[in-house]
């Protein structure tokens, strides 16, 4: 009995590390609420959509985490089930994310799959602008 508890518990630790690290996803009004005066990434995404699992791929990446862990608030966004927030957003096609300021002004927006490399240079971009009173790290 000891022997497979002792398994057990390597099996459950090499799941969790090869889980990795992973992007603190908020829902929308919690990511409204506990913004932090970080930019609000607001990511627009749709079930059985190819090019979300692209993106969403991207967003495993661990220099992708990190970036967005520190530099912005993010929300996840189920299109179908959110269709107040999309419409409210204008939402056409998925995957699109938007970027609020801190105050919740529209900043900037990107449309489509992007690599974790192109990724992370549009994330340093909009960081900047959109106003990351705390400095891009």
């Amino acid at each position: 009995m000891k022997r497979i508890s002792t398994i057990m518990l390597i099996v459950l630790g090499l799941l969790i590390l090869a889980a990795g690290p992973s992007i603190n996803w908020l829902t929308y009004r919690q990511a409204l609420d506990n913004h932090q005066h970080k930019p609000i990434m607001l990511y627009f995404w749709k079930p059985h959509c190819p090019q979300c699992d692209v993106l969403h791929k991207s967003f495993g990446d661990p220099k992708i985490v990190r970036f967005v862990n520190d530099n912005f608030v993010a929300a996840s966004i189920n299109g179908d089930a959110n269709p107040r927030l999309r419409d409210e957003y204008a939402v056409m096609t998925a995957p699109m994310i938007y970027f609020l300021r801190s105050d919740g002004a529209v900043c900037d927006c990107i449309v489509g799959p992007l690599s974790p490399d192109s990724l992370l240079e549009i994330l340093k971009a909009v960081a900047t602008e959109c106003g990351n009173q705390g400095g891009v790290t």
